[in-house]
């Protein structure tokens, strides 16, 4: 019994150094930091990656420094009460200078904690400042607002918010059919707008035709009128001047001359007094 008693005693005590051997050493992956307590009490000292002796009593978690992305579906209205369904991400990491400090305060559920009741509240914000059209015409801008609400709202100190992205908006049924009921509405009001405005360009064109038409036949008709004037006006002004010229030139001699080319050579065979004694002389051929 005494040397039962002996091995069991020396196995214990192997035991017992192989535990604390084991519990002296922790190893810490890459993209994470280390956190060590003993009994409920931080070290202020944060554990690197990689393979590290220790207090075989600390206990030590791992808390990831790598970036992070948070998926998830909630719930907004816009700003003219319309209910909006949302998918969303965020990208965000956990600061590493800072993680001793955030473990006491909340321990490993910072996302629970810190993260998640602000991307809830952010989205809701960011919602309510656009009307339900303005959500799907500035999906960029809606964007951007939300992370600019976000991260303000998120404790710097703690947490970095790097990216976010609404994946999708769906409204209620009711506003959607509503809103496929207006587009068509207003598709019919700008066909028809279209079709009119079509048709007063056509008819404005036609009457613009006509107008110029005209304009060019009476401008023809005009010039034809002016250059009929000049012409006469031409004519007349030559046969003055050759008038002129033959009244100018017409002395007694050429006059008797003109008249001895154009006699034939014979007398008058009869000659007519004044009408008024009757005489009538009779000349010799």
């Amino acid at each position: 019994m005494k040397k039962v008693i002996a091995w069991i005693v020396i196995s214990l005590v192997l035991l017992a150094g192989v535990i604390i051997g084991i519990s002296s050493f922790t190893t810490v992956p890459v993209g994470e930091v280390g956190v060590a307590s003993v009994y409920g009490k931080v070290i202020p000292d944060i554990i690197e990656p990689g393979l590290h002796g220790k207090n075989p009593f600390a206990k030590v978690i791992t808390i990831s420094v790598k970036e992070q992305k948070a998926m998830l579906e909630t719930s907004a209205f816009s700003r003219d009460i319309q209910q909006v369904d949302v998918k969303l991400s965020v990208n965000f990491s956990v600061n590493k200078a800072n993680v001793v400090s955030m473990y006491k305060e909340v321990g490993t559920g910072y996302y629970d904690v810190l993260v998640l009741p602000r991307i809830l509240e952010s989205i809701k914000m960011s919602f309510s400042k656009y009307s339900a059209e303005e959500l799907v015409a500035n999906r960029s801008e809606l964007s951007a607002s939300f992370k600019e609400i976000l991260t303000a709202s998120v404790n710097a100190t703690y947490i970095t918010i790097i990216q976010v992205s609404i994946e999708d908006i769906d409204f209620t049924d009711a506003y959607t059919d509503a809103v496929e009921a207006k587009q068509v509405a207003e598709q019919t009001k700008l066909r028809i707008e279209t079709e009119a405005a079509t048709d007063v360009a056509r008819a404005r064109a036609e009457a613009e035709k006509i107008t110029i038409s005209a304009a060019a036949e009476a401008e023809r008709i005009a010039l034809e009128s002016q250059a009929e004037a000049n012409a006469i006006l031409t004519i007349a002004r030559a046969q003055a001047e050759a008038n002129a010229l033959l009244s100018a030139s017409l002395t007694p001699e050429l006059l008797q001359y003109e008249y001895y080319k154009a006699w034939d050579g014979k007398l008058p065979t009869h000659y007519y007094g004044n009408p008024g004694n009757n005489m009538l002389i009779m000349l010799p051929e």
